[in-house]
């Protein structure tokens, strides 16, 4: 436990937050006449941290600005319990003030100086560094300024949009621990499966314009889809199998036809070779079908 962990979660040690602090319920979402997702629904529980995965442009941005009310333009229904204080995280860090320095961006009335202090330390701003002025921090500085405004902000759940993408490693070294000890819980999309795998405790996924709620950590999730995969190829060979079984079925009931017809010993002794090597080929794939199913 970091000495910053009372700091980290002062909002949230001895308050009762309820199991569910966020509740979505068939949520739809188009642009124009491009649908993003239909029928969403999901939970985020107390002390959950959910890592939302996809391929990029599959709504996962917009999932979490509907979360954070930034778009309306919706249908289904969102709630959010009154005890929830939200913190966003965007790539862009709109929550900076360029023209403050470090300590006075981050400052709140909930928090003393040395409370601020102790937290920007475990985030690598110690002694005169806090005085420096934002505006001339690298990109990495500024994310981890950006964490500990949200942090002192006295949030309770956490929404974070690849906030870790263009960090230096030190970084998000840091945000991560800040981001491990923090008590209440976290929402946050990351292309990063080592991120992923330290910090998730369910994963959320957006594909072929569905959401799917998956109640365990990132191997649980791999575990998950590759049963999933295995199951949908069983499927597809089941289906080719059946396939395969009504195709000798009528190449049969056709060949038999013929032996029926034909009085030319030697058409009908081809025709019976064939009978024979159909009907070998049938009750092999009906073996086949037994064994699948």
């Amino acid at each position: 436990m970091s000495p910053a962990f009372e700091i980290i979660n002062k909002n949230i040690i001895g308050r009762k937050l309820p199991r569910f602090l966020v509740q979505g319920e068939n949520l739809c979402k188009s642009f124009g006449k491009r649908q993003i997702f239909k029928d969403a629904s999901f939970n985020i529980k107390r002390q959950d941290k959910i890592a939302l995965i996809g391929e990029n442009g599959v709504g996962k941005t917009t999932l979490l600005k509907i979360i954070c009310g930034l778009d309306k333009n919706f249908t289904g229904t969102i709630r959010i319990n009154p005890s929830v204080k939200i913190g966003y995280f965007a790539q862009e860090l709109d929550n900076l003030n360029n023209d403050a320095t470090i300590l006075n961006d981050v400052l709140t009335e909930d928090f003393t100086v040395e409370e601020a202090r102790l937290l920007l330390a475990g985030l690598l701003f110690r002694g005169d560094d806090v005085f420096k002025k934002i505006g001339n921090l690298s990109m990495g500085e500024k994310g981890r300024v950006a964490f500990a405004k949200l942090i002192l902000s006295g949030v309770n759940l956490l929404v974070l949009d690849e906030s870790t993408n263009y960090m230096d490693i030190i970084s998000k070294e840091k945000i991560e621990e800040v981001l491990e000890e923090f008590s209440g819980s976290i929402i946050f999309v990351s292309h990063d499966r080592y991120f992923i795998r330290r910090l998730a405790n369910r994963v959320f996924t957006i594909e072929d314009k569905k959401l799917y709620c998956f109640d365990g950590d990132y191997e649980y999730y791999l575990a998950k889809r590759k049963k999933q995969s295995e199951k949908k190829q069983i499927g597809m060979k089941h289906g080719i199998i059946s396939d395969n079984i009504k195709r000798l079925e009528l190449e049969l009931a056709f060949l038999s036809g013929k032996l029926n017809e034909t009085s030319d010993e030697e058409e009908k002794e081809k025709l019976n070779t064939r009978f024979l090597a159909v009907a070998r080929e049938l009750n092999k794939n009906r073996g086949l079908l037994g064994r699948e199913e």
